[in-house]
């Protein structure tokens, strides 16, 4: 078994900012690209971000208007968060690759859990959202790098054959953190869907 890793997940969501647009809901995204990010800069300093999820605007004359960069600082290991921190992550690598494969499809492909286990471990899906998973797993705070960087590994190997401007049209949605000023995904709710969802039944439209 390796070992764990904490995460602060009052940095994780914080970290998605938008270049340009505004706060609101945008129509006519789409999923420009995805890169899990390098251990280490050309200086060779640790990043202390990774997973960057791209999202193009596209104008009424097929050009890009506007993007929203999203990324992820990664989490510190020693805070008490650790564990919620982690699962936030985790639910927001999920919203995104839901968008374009179904629930079976996605547990089949992204399982970031069983790098912690021996392969002749069953180790249930449902687990890796950390619902019922036991904290001895994450005796060794390292064990959470390791599921983290895992994690950001598998959403790249998902989310980049979906990338493009051929790819699904999208809305998203952005709020500005009246702390730092700065536009940001949701800290708690919905961020993205489907543009082919109605305004009626959309979360996004209709969030609280």
């Amino acid at each position: 078994m390796t070992k764990k890793s904490k995460f602060d997940f009052s940095k994780i969501l914080k970290s998605g900012r938008s270049v340009d647009l505004p706060e609101g809901i945008h129509e006519n995204m789409y999923l420009a690209s995805v890169d899990k990010g390098e251990e280490k800069n050309s200086l060779g300093v640790e990043n202390k971000k990774h997973l960057y999820i791209k999202f193009n605007k596209e104008g009424k004359d097929g050009n890009v208007e506007g993007n929203f960069n999203l990324s992820f600082f990664k989490l510190d290991p020693d805070r008490d968060s650790a564990l919620f921190a982690l699962g936030k992550f985790l639910k927001k690598i999920k919203e995104v690759a839901m968008l374009y494969y179904t629930e079976d499809e996605f547990y089949k492909k992204f399982d970031p859990l069983q790098s912690l286990v021996d392969e002749d471990e069953d180790l249930e899906k449902k687990d890796f959202m950390y619902v019922n998973i036991k904290k001895t797993r994450f005796v060794h705070t390292s064990n959470f790098s390791v599921v983290e960087k895992e994690a950001a590994i598998l959403a790249e190997k998902l989310l980049e054959k979906k990338a493009g401007e051929d790819g699904s049209r999208l809305r998203i949605r952005l709020e500005k953190n009246m702390k730092t000023n700065y536009v940001e995904i949701p800290r708690y709710n919905d961020f993205v869907e489907l543009m082919s969802v109605t305004k009626k039944d959309s979360v996004l439209y209709n969030a609280k």
